[in-house]
């Protein structure tokens, strides 16, 4: 069985043997009905708060869009939103790019977000999150969302790994969010110097870091969202505008639907690729193709995971001390000094230490090996790390198909 998997911006061809042990773990395939433009226009002009009810002539209004690390369809659905917007008679538009605590995109990562030049009339904002901040509610803000007569937030709903789905209100924290407020949502992570149990991709209900996110973004009251679902092809199925969490549910609902697979029993190996770019694009950005795919790999299975990493780890090489230490170590030291890529870290190696992991990348062999990995050199290695293990899950696009054991879907996971 040759099986094509996406790598960075290519595919690589696998030469699996065909026999019964392998199973794909593929979503139901959602055939689009329309093009993609149609999808969000269908969107504007169905909702039940459509633009020209939400904004006034005159209106200061600030957009907010998700950044370059990710599939997003920005690049069909900005251009739509300023578009009629413009109709509207606004003349003061600021699009604030929520980078978190990401790196700022170039002029041509900006260009295809935009789908294109950016118009002559609308103002851009990379967010920085130690500066140019207001205070609303319980958090501080990027000043010119705060500022703003009315607020957008745009952006695609999928499985995160601590806040159950993006999109939604996730765009203002940590989009746009205060460096300390985003290190606060994101220590709640831990209970204890542990993984707190409500904390995990598609669980909402009891999820501490989706509730601290509703929680600190609730002195917002003018806000409307544009939100997308994308398909196996990164290509919009779904999109739903109005109210900011009658959209983010529409839209979790259709993501759970779409991209989830049941598995009735954990498999002895997990071949996964990452999906290609850009969610390959690092081993930090690779974080959810390892919190998905373990969901169905046995403790101490073999999990094979291809990620490109052409931009390395984006995670501090001082950091690599961790690779020492123990997992409560490390919550102890990011206790002490909270970073992102401490946390991306402490996530990772709590995957790496329960499976046998073999990584296909283009990070260094000693540095994959230092992390407790195994290194393939060549992808021909693969049929030979499997060639004895009875039950082998293949999963072809692993940041955004999650599967779920029938056991616990409904103790655990939200539809």
């Amino acid at each position: 069985m040759i099986k094509k998997l996406r790598y960075g911006r290519l595919s690589i061809a696998l030469n699996l043997n065909d026999t019964s042990c392998f199973y794909p773990l593929n979503p139901q395939v959602v055939r689009q009905k329309y093009e993609e433009t149609d999808i969000v226009r269908l969107a504007l002009k169905e909702t039940d708060i459509p633009l020209s009810r939400y904004i006034k002539p005159g209106d200061k209004i600030a957009i907010v869009i998700s950044d370059q690390t990710r599939p997003i369809g920005s690049n069909i659905y900005v251009p739509i939103l300023l578009e009629e917007i413009m109709k509207l008679g606004v003349s003061k538009v600021t699009v604030i790019i929520a980078l978190g605590l990401h790196q700022s995109p170039t002029s041509e990562e900006i260009r295809i977000l935009f789908g294109g030049e950016v118009p002559v009339n609308i103002t851009v904002v990379n967010h920085d999150a130690w500066k140019d901040l207001k205070q609303r509610g319980e958090a501080r803000f990027r000043r010119e969302a705060v500022d703003a007569d009315k607020i957008i937030l745009t952006g695609a709903v999928t499985f995160h790994p601590m806040a159950g789905y993006s999109g939604g209100r996730k765009s203002l924290l940590p989009g746009i969010a205060a460096v300390d407020d985003i290190y606060s949502n994101h220590r709640l992570y831990f209970e204890g110097y542990t993984k707190h149990p409500g904390v995990g991709p598609a669980i909402i209900r009891d999820n501490p870091v989706c509730n601290d996110i509703r929680e600190r973004t609730s002195g917002f009251k003018n806000l409307w969202a544009l939100n997308v679902v994308l398909g196996e092809d990164k290509k919009i199925v779904y999109s739903s505008c109005g109210n900011v969490d009658k959209v983010w549910t529409l839209c979790c609902n259709q993501v759970y639907q779409c991209n989830t697979v049941k598995i009735d029993a954990l498999y002895d190996a997990v071949i996964v690729s990452a999906g290609g770019y850009p969610s390959d694009f690092s081993f930090y950005q690779s974080m959810k193709v390892l919190t998905n795919s373990s969901s169905a790999c046995k403790n101490n299975g073999i999990l094979i995971v291809l990620s490109q990493c052409s931009n390395g780890w984006e995670i501090r090489k001082d950091l690599f001390r961790y690779f020492s230490m123990t997992q409560e170590q490390i919550a102890e030291d990011l206790f002490k000094e909270f970073t992102m890529d401490g946390l991306a870290l402490y996530m990772a190696l709590n995957i790496i230490r329960k499976h046998k992991v073999w990584l296909y990348s283009d990070l260094p062999k000693n540095e994959v090996e230092l992390a407790g990995m195994h290194y393939i050199t060549d992808k021909r290695m693969i049929t030979d790390i499997i060639a004895e293990t009875e039950s082998i899950a293949l999963i072809t696009n692993g940041a955004s198909i999650l599967p779920v054991h029938v056991d616990i879907e409904g103790k655990h996971y939200e539809k």
